[in-house]
């Protein structure tokens, strides 16, 4: 039984050419920008957006591939995945501790000051070279948690 499912998989490996993984790559890759244009747009998208990242961003790991069948769209996805998604992550989780602040202004922040959503877009900013794009942010997390600064 075995040996029939290796000759079906090395069957179904030779049927498929490197021209139709390359026609697979950039169509999918185009859906997964598309869908990650309309989670962007949507103000309510909130924590939801972190999920759609994570997975819609996995074909930067093919991006030298895709830019090879279609630069345009790899700079989209570029552009997306190392600064557009972090930016609205870090604009959304600043945002909830600055609703915190203005219902309880006098109550210790504490562990929201610690959120590992925006350090990790704040650290994969940097390894893209793309944090300066969150100055403005940065700094309105730097007023409101001063004791966090990285």
């Amino acid at each position: 039984m075995r040996t029939s499912h290796v000759v079906m998989s090395i069957a179904l490996l030779a049927c498929c050419s490197k021209q139709d993984e390359n026609e697979w790559l950039v169509r999918d890759a185009k859906k997964d920008v598309a869908g990650l244009k309309q989670a962007l747009a949507d103000p309510q998208r909130g924590d939801g957006l972190i999920n759609d990242a994570i997975i819609k961003c996995g074909h930067m790991a093919n991006l030298a591939r895709l830019e090879q069948q279609d630069k345009a769209l790899a700079a989209e996805l570029k552009q997306l995945c190392t600064t557009d998604i972090h930016l609205a992550v870090i604009a959304h989780r600043i945002k909830l501790i600055e609703d915190k602040r203005k219902v309880k202004p006098d109550d210790e922040l504490g562990m929201d000051c610690i959120d590992p959503f925006l350090e990790s877009s704040r650290k994969e900013m940097a390894n893209a070279q793309t944090l300066g794009a969150a100055a403005d942010l940065i700094a309105r997390f730097d007023a409101i948690c001063p004791g966090e600064k990285k």
